[in-house]
């Protein structure tokens, strides 16, 4: 367990980094005025 914790930390901080990135896009997306098309 304890060679596994670091591996297991990085990829929680990764997914947290990507949901963040994907939610930063999902705002900014909603606050630029969309082309209509």
């Amino acid at each position: 367990m304890m060679i596994k914790k670091p591996k297991a930390a990085w990829f929680f901080r990764n997914l947290l980094g990507m949901k963040l990135q994907c939610f930063n896009n999902v705002l900014r997306a909603l606050n630029l005025p969309k082309p209509e098309q």
